[in-house]
């Protein structure tokens, strides 16, 4: 009985140790995201690698870079590009004060999402 737990244990642990490995080396979603303030609108491009069909995009703020609220969504790819770009504007007066960072969060379906790196404003 005692060897039978041992290898119920063993188990257990080589599968949460599976499971954490998978979660660090999953890749970022986002290539070359990118903030800025055009014309006093907060403009947010970036692309994704992959050609798979995104749920959608949510398009988040922070004011310390840890704490973070959607400020939009982003339904699909931005039709005046080619291939997988994407973009989202808002007037910077509809914006909460204080925001500096932000990032996109892709979301495939009710139960997973995928967080970009962050970025901060450039002007």
């Amino acid at each position: 009985m005692k060897h039978i737990l041992t290898i119920i244990s063993f188990s257990f642990i080589c599968l949460l140790a599976k499971a954490q490995g998978t979660e660090r080396q999953e890749q970022d979603p986002v290539v070359n995201l990118r903030a800025s303030l055009v014309n006093n609108n907060l403009e947010l491009t970036w692309g994704t690698a992959t050609v798979e069909m995104d749920n959608y995009w949510e398009v988040q703020g922070s004011v310390d870079g840890k704490s973070f609220s959607t400020i939009g969504v982003v339904l699909g790819a931005d039709p005046k590009t080619k291939g997988n770009s994407f973009s989202f504007k808002q007037g910077n007066n509809k914006i909460k004060p204080g925001l500096k960072y932000y990032r996109v969060l892709r979301v495939e379906n009710e139960t997973s999402a995928t967080a970009s790196t962050l970025v901060s404003l450039s002007k």
